[in-house]
């Protein structure tokens, strides 16, 4: 095995690792050049300073910027360059991310179509109860296999109760779930979007429950189209009542949290 094929994979792998990673290291680079550019032009400053006196000196007078900008050219000439260097880097790096994020909002876009199409056919289909019901039938099954901490609760939009949101027990009443939708909603109307994460903040006010992860502030909801936030009912094991909410949007599809879905996008 002659030495370029044994590291062909090792390369392949290199690359594939470096276009994942392009953005971060082109501003890693355009850090570096820029500090860099800023430690030349310190450097250079005496002997720039000093060829200006001299030639205003050979002159007989004050120079002019031009006239400054020749004379001093080669001193900061590579203070320039590194510098021009990392603002193509940083320049570089956001056009890579600009565009990875229409392609995630693109696909997105796509997915919740396909979606609401299914959806819209499986309520042609079946019915809109017996959809509501297929929800309910799905609430329950990651009830059985994911059982609340056991208690006991009157059925009432003001008792608080055990609810369900992305997988995590949280609890709340009915009543405080739907303040949260309409705040979320209002929030949406003043600020043009919301993200997922302060949608848990609304839900779980004491952050006692709900954990967001690193990347529910990175998803959200534009204001065309506000949510509703629906409740699937489910048993518990000594029989009470859990919530398990979804966010669907007023035409009643659901409406799942999407990338590049601040002010522009």
């Amino acid at each position: 095995m002659s030495f370029v094929t044994a590291i062909k994979p090792f390369l392949r792998k290199t690359g594939q690792l470096a276009v994942k990673h392009a953005p971060g290291i082109l501003m890693g680079l355009g850090t570096v050049e820029s500090v860099f550019g800023l430690i030349f032009a310190v450097k250079a400053a005496p002997g720039a300073q000093e060829a200006i006196q001299r030639a205003e000196y050979d002159k007989a007078g004050k120079l002019s910027v031009p006239e400054m900008v020749r004379v001093t050219a080669k001193y900061y000439g590579p203070a320039v360059a590194m510098e021009a260097l990392s603002l193509a880097c940083f320049w570089g790096a956001h056009g890579i991310d600009v565009r990875r994020q229409a392609v995630l909002a693109g696909l997105a876009t796509t997915a919740e179509e396909a979606l609401r199409e299914y959806q819209r056919k499986v309520q042609e289909m079946i019915g809109e109860k017996a959809e509501k019901e297929v929800r309910n039938a799905q609430a329950q099954d990651f009830v059985d296999k994911n059982p609340p901490p056991q208690a006991t609760y009157i059925l009432d939009g003001d008792t608080e109760r055990d609810y369900i949101y992305k997988g995590q027990y949280f609890r709340s009443t009915y009543f405080k779930i739907k303040e949260a939708q309409n705040l979320a909603n209002h929030e949406m109307i003043q600020n043009m979007y919301f993200t997922e994460s302060e949608l848990m903040w609304l839900l779980d006010p004491e952050r006692r429950y709900l954990k967001p992860d690193s990347d529910s502030g990175m998803v959200g909801w534009n204001v065309d189209k506000l949510i509703e936030l629906d409740i699937s009912w489910a048993t518990g094991p000594n029989h009470e009542p859990v919530g398990v909410v979804t966010v669907y949007d007023q035409d009643g599809y659901r409406y799942d949290p999407q990338p590049g879905f601040s002010r522009g996008l």
